[in-house]
């Protein structure tokens, strides 16, 4: 379940931060820019293009798969704060942009122990 769930919160959670680029930097040049800079060493590592924490297929349903989307969930909720930021500056906003770091970090944190702890 934990694997069929990634591909589409794969896609909204880069929709997402294009969408808050786009909001707070509009221009025509930024966007492809921010994707190749995604795509290219040493950020193409990161766990949210490459899913490395992931080696095992057995294990691959259980906890790296699980903190995976806990990082990719996180990256959504603080991309989407921060598009709404440049409108409405308010504790909701910021909250949701605090919640979405901290699940950000702790799933990327989360999921390198797991990896590693093999």
């Amino acid at each position: 379940m934990f694997e069929l769930a990634q591909g589409p919160l794969l896609v909204t959670a880069f929709g997402t931060l294009g969408i808050a680029l786009g909001r707070w930097v509009p221009s025509p040049v930024v966007g492809p820019l921010a994707m190749l800079a995604l795509f290219l060493p040493p950020l193409s590592g990161l766990p949210w293009v490459l899913q490395r924490q992931i080696e095992n297929p057995a294990d691959g349903l259980h906890g790296g798969a699980g903190l995976h989307l806990v990082f990719l969930a996180g990256m959504t909720l603080a991309a989407g704060g921060a598009a709404l930021a440049h409108d409405e500056r308010s504790r909701r906003v910021a909250l949701l942009v605090v919640l979405g770091l901290a699940a950000t970090v702790a799933g990327y944190a989360l999921a390198g122990r797991y990896a590693g702890g093999r």
